[in-house]
């Protein structure tokens, strides 16, 4: 099921950060609080309502079949349970399950990114989900896998140069051309930060 999230009329910085608190198991109370607290986002933060539309519809976005170790290719198990248990660490327990299409997506993404945390690879594999459901198109995010900028600061320099030459797609909505690289290293940092 595609979720626009331009009907919400909330700003995209604000949207990844609501995006970012579900993938950790928050409630919409602690999101609408958590804004609240951060004076940079207090002004623009939705009403609670908004908040909770947004935690349903996100949450609905994956709610494909769960996941069974019965069901998997003996070859994905022990890359799709990493990720699993990194999403039952992180969430601190409030998910405790895949859904089909996010193990399928794990066991890609796991292969594609060694050396980046079971967590960053979770984030991955929820954008990859999303844009399977919304049918936008995965090239930055394929770009930002091809250079593997986490794995040195040769490989992160060789994609930011690709990145503000304009040769890749950024693997973010980007929100000012003028900070592109500024927002590249604060999407990195939610990409990798598990805390």
């Amino acid at each position: 099921m595609a979720t626009n999230h331009r009907r919400w009329n909330v700003a995209g910085d604000i949207q990844e950060r609501v995006v970012d608190m579900v993938e950790r198991g928050w409630t919409p109370a602690q999101i609408f609080k958590a804004l609240g607290d951060d004076e940079s986002l207090r002004r623009e933060r939705p009403s609670q309502r908004t908040i909770q539309r947004m935690v349903v519809a996100l949450e609905l976005q994956g709610s494909s079949e769960r996941w069974s170790l019965l069901a998997s290719q003996p070859e994905e198990v022990n890359d799709v349970l990493k990720v699993l248990a990194a999403v039952i660490e992180v969430s601190a327990g409030s998910r405790t399950w895949l859904t089909t299409k996010e193990a399928a997506w794990a066991a890609r993404i796991v292969e594609a990114t060694p050396g980046l945390t079971a967590w960053g690879q979770y984030r991955l594999v929820r954008l990859y989900v999303r844009a399977e459901e919304q049918g936008t198109p995965t090239t930055g995010l394929d770009a930002f896998l091809a250079f593997e900028p986490w794995t040195d600061g040769e490989c992160l320099s060789a994609y930011l140069g690709a990145l503000v030459a304009g040769w890749v797609e950024p693997p973010f909505r980007l929100h000012e051309k003028a900070k592109l690289v500024q927002e590249f290293n604060d999407w990195m940092s939610r990409l990798t930060d598990v805390h």
